[in-house]
């Protein structure tokens, strides 16, 4: 299967952090390939330091909810500890899409229900798969970027 996911590290050695983070990701399917990472201000929860992001194209043949759970282990591997919602944390690994378009199940949300509130995730999207419709919303990533608020892009 093939996914999209967010990582995002504000915590620590931020490059070293994605980068482990994709030799776990490696360990149980393929990175195909990463967008550029960006620096970006926290979102949900402004009081801390700002992220490292980028998005990985992925393929696993791991399901939705064995993969929340590969994630969730490589992030208590790397060290993270859940504290608050939106809070600061060494890393954090979301799906934002699959192949498989829209999955529920406790946990999971697929496609992740606020990726296109996010900028730094269109465009890191825009630059990985510009044409992908976001199947709920049915608007290509190119066109939920450009219905942002101008103020919100970089």
């Amino acid at each position: 299967m093939k996914y999209y996911l967010g990582l995002g590290t504000n915590l620590g050695e931020l490059r070293l952090n994605l980068d482990t983070a994709l030799a776990k990701l490696n360990s149980a399917g393929s990175v195909i390939r990463e967008s550029t990472r960006i620096m970006t201000a926290p979102w949900g929860k402004m009081d801390q330091p700002d992220f490292l992001n980028s998005i990985v194209e992925y393929e696993t043949e791991l399901s939705p909810k064995e993969l929340i759970t590969a994630l969730k282990g490589f992030e208590q591997d790397m060290g993270r500890v859940e504290t608050e919602k939106w809070g600061q944390r060494i890393i954090d690994m979301d799906i934002l899409f699959s192949d498989i378009g829209i999955f529920y199940s406790e946990g999971i949300v697929i496609p992740h229900p606020h990726l296109q509130k996010r900028e730094f995730v269109l465009r890191s999207m825009l630059e990985l798969q510009a044409d992908l419709v976001h199947p709920v919303l049915k608007k290509s990533i190119s066109q939920l970027y450009d219905e942002l608020p101008q103020c919100e892009k970089a």
